[in-house]
């Protein structure tokens, strides 16, 4: 595992974040929240939080967001 660059840490929820839109961008189909809990080593709950969180983000719905070209949505049973 390499260091971050000084001034370049990411928090715990950020990187939480980053793995999270990973393994969704890169999935050929919907993923279950369980399925994505396990892919980013954090329980249900965290992941459905951060499930929100990041929908909130590409919706332009967090302080100082925009929209963003991707859309996150429930479907088949996952995400």
């Amino acid at each position: 595992m390499t260091a971050e660059p000084a001034g370049c840490e990411q928090s715990d929820e950020s990187a939480l974040l980053s793995r999270l839109e990973a393994v969704l961008i890169v999935g050929d189909g919907p993923v279950s929240t369980t399925d994505l809990a396990v892919a980013i080593g954090a329980s249900t709950g965290r992941a459905e939080a951060a499930l929100a969180t990041l929908r909130a983000a590409l919706d332009g719905r967090r302080p100082g967001g925009r929209r963003h070209g991707m859309e996150l949505r429930r479907i088949a049973g996952g995400w």
